[in-house]
């Protein structure tokens, strides 16, 4: 019900144990509530992070 408190960040993956230490490739939300998104990038071959922030820290429901 709290769409507007996720967003997410992917990054290429670095050679260290922080992710911000590699580039920021793609980056969305915040959204909006009972709504599916579809969301699709062309990505180079390679290693990446994928971030997803609740940004209220209450915990994710619903996700599959």
């Amino acid at each position: 019900d709290y769409g507007v408190e996720t967003t997410f960040e992917l990054w290429t993956r670095s050679n260290t144990q922080d992710y911000t230490d590699g580039t920021l490739v793609a980056s969305g939300g915040p959204y909006t509530s009972d709504h599916e998104y579809n969301l699709s990038y062309c990505l180079d071959p390679g290693k990446y992070t994928f971030v997803l922030l609740d940004w209220a820290c209450d915990g994710l429901s619903g996700v599959t």
